[in-house]
């Protein structure tokens, strides 16, 4: 556990419920907050769909080839 952190650590907080990402911490007689930070939500997106390729269902033999020079 750490007492204190500067201006670019990452740092851990519990106890503090409205408290976020990109919040600043700073003392009652210096409020100067930082511009508040955007992060974007993680993105996945995954397609499941019936194999419709002219080689749907065909058994195919991968060769090993030599690596390339």
């Amino acid at each position: 556990m750490v007492e204190e952190a500067q201006a670019g650590d990452i740092v851990l907080i519990n106890g503090i419920d409205d408290i976020g990402i990109g919040c600043t911490l700073c003392p009652i007689d210096a409020p100067d907050a930082l511009p508040l930070l955007r992060v974007d939500e993680p993105t996945l997106v995954m397609n499941f769909c019936v194999n419709t390729s002219p080689l749907a269902g065909r058994r195919r033999q991968v060769r090993d080839q030599p690596p390339a020079a």
